[in-house]
């Protein structure tokens, strides 16, 4: 017979010094998507149309190219500036702010075009579009909720959708630009047209997303780990050597990732207006034409996005490899965008389009 084990050890409760393991907490992760959604679908509702509204407003493309960069200086001050209100306050509360910044700033890209006495209509522009830019810095805030919410060994497969939620929101929402194509209406000083009402819908879906932050997401503070439970050695405390590589890596991280995305961004900026320029399409399709144009391509680039990961699991390429072969297809598909125009109308129309897939 087996010997039973005694009631009181059975009974007896568990050493409160044993950490229990982080279970997933769902409504969190699924606020910080939404909220992640909101933030990053400002590209891909705007873009199409942000050239053609500041031809409108009577700028050129270094008014487009001024636009873009306020836009990503605001990016780049939102992620410092919500993620150190994170780091000392909570989530819920920087989360908010972001939203509301995006929604103003929305809203005055959208008044840019509305008949208002004194106003300069292409600052109007360039500050509502920095401000957007500003709000969706949220997303170093999101991501450290997926961190801090999930299990370890859960981390990484919820930091890939987080992912995926990232780049659906900015490579498939531009064919929402194209809904807006023929809409043309005047109410008073207000004009809700093409080039307006992309930042109206914009702001609709961020002040939703606000309202959904505030009435459902917990206000919980940061995690504040310390070193002996994360077993976080000091980068003071690292040998001279390993201190050394781990400057040279982030380093080139920054590197490579500054160059990857000066590519995209430059993309994002000239490629709607040369699109246009080499399809030849009429001033009322432009629009449309350019929605179409980068949600095909948003389609293509999340159908490697989504096939990558198995295909590296699976068949073992090197992820070295891997790198150096994107980045030689972003720089084979830069030239052929570059020289695009000189191999005639036709085929300089697939030459274009060839280069634009491979980026």
């Amino acid at each position: 017979m087996m010997e039973s084990k005694p009631l009181l050890s059975v009974l007896q409760k568990p050493n409160p010094n044993t950490p229990t393991p982080k279970r997933t907490d769902w409504l969190i992760i699924v606020m910080a998507w939404i909220s992640l959604f909101a933030s990053e679908s400002s590209r891909g509702f705007v873009l199409p149309s942000l050239w053609l509204f500041v031809v409108r407003l009577g700028g050129d493309q270094a008014s487009l190219g001024i636009a873009m960069a306020g836009y990503n200086c605001g990016r780049f001050a939102g992620s410092l500036l919500f993620g150190w209100w994170h780091s000392f306050r909570n989530a819920k509360e920087s989360l908010l702010v972001a939203l509301a910044v995006s929604v103003g700033g929305s809203c005055l890209y959208a008044f840019a075009d509305f008949a208002w006495p004194g106003v300069h209509q292409l600052w109007a522009l360039l500050v509502g579009w920095s401000f957007v830019g500003l709000g969706s810095g949220s997303l170093s805030v999101v991501r450290s909720m997926v961190a801090e919410h999930t299990s370890t060994e859960a981390r990484v497969r919820f930091m890939a959708w987080t992912n995926i939620v990232q780049f659906v929101a900015f490579a498939i929402t531009p064919v929402f630009g194209g809904l807006f194509s023929y809409v043309d209406l005047s109410v008073g000083p207000a004009r809700f047209n093409q080039f307006t009402l992309p930042a109206l819908v914009l702001a609709a879906l961020n002040l939703v997303t606000c309202l959904l932050v505030a009435v459902l997401l917990p206000r919980v503070a940061p995690a504040r780990p310390t070193a002996a439970s994360a077993g976080v050695v000091g980068l003071a405390r690292l040998a001279f050597g390993r201190r050394r590589m781990y400057m040279v890596g982030c380093g080139l991280y920054v590197v490579l990732n500054f160059v990857a995305r000066g590519i995209i961004a430059i993309f994002e900026t000239l490629g709607p207006p040369l699109f246009c320029a080499q399809y030849g399409c009429a001033p009322s399709d432009d629009v449309g034409d350019s929605s179409h144009m980068l949600t095909i391509l948003g389609a293509a680039g999340l159908l490697v996005f989504v096939v990558i990961d198995p295909f590296v699991t699976r068949c073992k390429v090197p992820e070295l490899l891997l790198l150096i072969s994107g980045f030689v297809l972003l720089g084979v598909g830069a030239l052929f965008i570059v020289d695009y125009a000189s191999v005639g109308w036709r085929y300089g129309l697939h030459q274009f389009l060839a280069g634009a897939v491979i980026l």
